[in-house]
């Protein structure tokens, strides 16, 4: 499976980027808490992998909220759930990756090199994932459609 969105994908150059943009739900806390002065780095797009990963074993959003401000509050906090049945048959080594990747701290979260070389990526262990991840992609669907993140 390949997942691809470039729409407003920018080249990283090593300066900080200032544009807050995507969708919300995937929207990491250093973009929210950016200000003109402090700019993000990269590490938004680790948060961004932490989310998929954690969608496509779960076929939930790892946080939501009633309106952005809620969402945003909910992110900003970080705390992550793992809802049964969705995660019974999640492997204890890919919430250890999604844990490192869905961290508030950009510093301590993992890089992409670091996260290459987790052992839930480098084995070559499957598990069957609750069957009721299908039904979850679905109404995910209709709630993400064209929302765009809107600081405020």
């Amino acid at each position: 499976m390949k997942l691809a969105d470039f729409g407003l994908s920018k080249l990283f150059t090593g300066a900080s980027l200032k544009t807050a943009c995507g969708t919300p739900f995937y929207v990491a806390p250093d973009i929210l808490l950016a200000t003109d002065d402090s700019g993000y780095g990269p590490e938004v797009d680790m948060w961004a992998v932490g989310v998929l990963i954690y969608i496509l074993l779960s076929g939930r959003l790892p946080f939501s909220g009633d309106d952005d401000e809620e969402l945003f509050k909910n992110i900003l906090e970080g705390d992550l759930v793992w809802k049964s049945p969705q995660f019974d048959n999640v492997s204890g080594e890919a919430k250890d990756l999604i844990s490192h990747l869905i961290v508030v701290d950009p510093t301590v979260r993992y890089s992409a090199k670091v996260a290459l070389t987790h052992p839930w990526i480098s084995s070559n262990t499957t598990t069957p994932l609750h069957n009721s991840i299908t039904e979850g992609f679905r109404s995910l669907s209709t709630v993400a459609k064209a929302k765009k993140v809107t600081k405020k």
